[in-house]
């Protein structure tokens, strides 16, 4: 039996947003290591650093390809009528729940780029703790966000 029946994952969109953001970010961090590294051959420092910043530059050129992957094929979610749950199972298995009526506030995030696929990540506070919720699709965030208030106006207990 599989037991990811009731468990959603982000949209394809997702995958290419994880990659452009990496790409980027991964540019710049592989300019730091090089200057560095040029630094280091320029300036005659110890031949270490030198090792030491050729493995940070495979690292982050390994990451920048898997990342993104990893981040997109083991994060989950789930809306049940009773709580919001998040899955993660890549190398550390992880997963939040987070009932409705402990829900303090809710904050969209959303970028140029997530608007261009139509993508947003929803993030719930609670008095004790956050849950960010995997990126997915503005329709999906608005229905999520619906539910959530329409739960919260009709709870009466206090938290």
């Amino acid at each position: 039996m599989n037991t990811n029946e009731a468990y959603h994952r982000s949209p394809k969109q997702a995958l290419i947003y994880y990659y452009i953001t990496e790409i980027v970010e991964g540019i710049i961090t592989i300019g730091v290591i090089l200057a560095l590294l040029y630094c280091s051959i320029h300036f005659n420092w110890l031949n270490i650093f030198d090792y030491g910043f050729y493995v940070l530059l495979a690292l982050d050129v390994i990451y920048i390809c898997v990342g993104p992957w990893a981040r997109y094929k083991f994060q989950f979610y789930k809306v049940t009528p009773e709580f919001l749950e998040v899955k993660s199972d890549f190398i550390f298995k992880s997963r939040k729940i987070m009932k409705y009526e402990r829900i303090q506030f809710t904050d969209r995030k959303t970028n140029p780029l997530m608007n261009r696929w139509d993508l947003s990540a929803l993030e719930l506070t609670t008095a004790g703790h956050e849950l960010e919720l995997p990126l997915m699709a503005n329709e999906d965030i608005e229905r999520i966000e619906a539910d959530v208030f329409q739960r919260l106006r009709g709870e009466d207990t206090d938290v």
